[in-house]
């Protein structure tokens, strides 16, 4: 019972074991003889996990053999007397993603990583794309031994041989002390943002959370043209100068039963744009030229539907007609989903999915490979006191 309750969580207590015991089968036990029990469960556990890395090797055949394009990678060390290799990076990508993903999914890759709670520790990294209906699409993960930059220089080398770099990538991670450096290097061949999520994790804790910061910082965050931007920078600028100054310099650093060509969550998107069209006149300028203006508030955009561009940027951004573009593509008749990029179409919504991901036996099914046996990575405990999350009571 100790041993399956620590595989879902190691952090059992001693106490919560002895009241388990006694509820469950009314029997006493010493806090001694739960605390063995403990150590016992816990090696069990340990030696299991130390076995699976040694299964590396097999594993990563399988997976060669179930698709023979499949990329994965194992870098490794030798170490101590006996010359014994040790697990420092392991990479993996999928064959089908390869192919189809730098025609079927935007130019935009999330980067994210979690800490893995295991003996052996380590950092688990995953990459993501967006789909043509606006969901998360997995590219390729990797597990290293350590967050630095060698590890993630490493990973997101593998990574841009796979998908290719001429497509102009962009990056979006959070403020990882390994990935941070490496986008620096390589700045020619991609772009990187900050998520915003983080981004206002930071900005709440110097600044506070309360709901009208928040919202202006949203709304900045989103503003397509720069005279928005600006007047809602102001805007905050005179509610505190202190967070207008660290915005200001973070952010400038920065199917077949689906009838419709557009997939449903980008055209959900053009339909807001549609609901806001109504207070826009546009006047046309000559073969595909218009100026859209404002019925209330004295605001104009240009749109020139050859070029598909709109000088508030929204058309640009996301390859979705905005509003001003409708009114103006209304004078004429004419489908704003005839304007909606393909990337969002059904037919690369398909062709992004029309691949099958190969099954995989169990592990006494892969292929016996005549390989030098893997050790865990090496876990280094730092000097100082493990951090915690402790509630803040006011």
């Amino acid at each position: 019972m100790v041993a399956a309750r620590m595989i879902s969580s190691d952090g059992v207590k001693i106490c919560d074991i002895v009241s388990k015991i006694r509820s469950n089968f009314f029997v006493g036990i010493t806090m001694s003889r739960v605390w063995k029990a403990k150590q016992i469960a816990k090696a069990l556990i340990e030696d299991d996990a130390v076995k699976q890395y040694n299964l590396m090797w097999r594993y990563s055949a399988k997976l060669k053999i179930v698709n023979y394009g499949n990329t994965c990678k194992i870098n490794l060390t030798r170490v101590g007397p006996t010359i014994q290799l040790r697990l420092n990076n392991f990479y993996f990508c999928l064959d089908g993603l390869k192919k189809d993903f730098t025609t079927s999914c935007r130019s935009f890759i999330g980067v994210d990583g979690c800490h893995l709670k295991t003996k052996f520790r380590g950092t688990l990294l995953i990459t993501v794309g967006r789909d043509p209906n606006d969901q998360y699409y997995p590219i390729a993960f990797g597990v290293y031994e350590t967050e630095t930059k060698e590890s993630c220089r490493w990973f997101l080398t593998l990574l841009l041989e796979d998908i290719g770099q001429e497509k102009g990538w962009v990056f979006i991670s959070d403020q990882q002390k390994g990935l941070i450096p490496v986008f620096e290097e390589l700045f020619e061949r991609v772009e990187h943002r900050i998520c915003l999520r983080h981004l206002y994790a930071n900005f709440k804790k110097k600044f506070g959370g309360w709901k009208q910061i928040n919202d202006l910082m949203m709304v900045v965050a989103k503003a397509t043209y720069i005279q928005d931007w600006d007047a809602k920078m102001k805007e905050l600028k005179e509610l505190i100068v202190k967070a207008w100054e660290w915005l200001n310099a973070n952010l400038r650093e920065r199917v077949d039963r689906w009838n419709h060509r557009i997939m449903p969550r980008p055209r959900f998107r053009l339909g807001k744009e549609v609901e806001h069209a109504g207070n826009w006149i546009p006047n046309w300028s000559g073969d595909t030229l218009w100026q859209v203006e404002h019925t209330h508030i004295r605001n104009s955009f240009i749109v020139d539907t050859s070029k598909k561009t709109c000088t508030c940027n929204f058309w640009e951004l996301v390859d979705i007609p905005c509003r001003h573009v409708f009114v103006a593509l209304g004078f004429r008749n004419q489908s704003p989903e005839d304007f909606v990029d393909d990337y969002y179409s059904k037919d690369t919504y398909e062709k992004c999915y029309g691949y099958n991901v190969s099954p995989i036996n169990g592990q006494d099914m892969c292929p016996e490979v005549d390989m030098e046996e893997m050790l865990p990575p090496s876990y280094k405990r730092g000097l100082e006191r493990p951090k915690k999350m402790r509630t803040l009571i006011r």
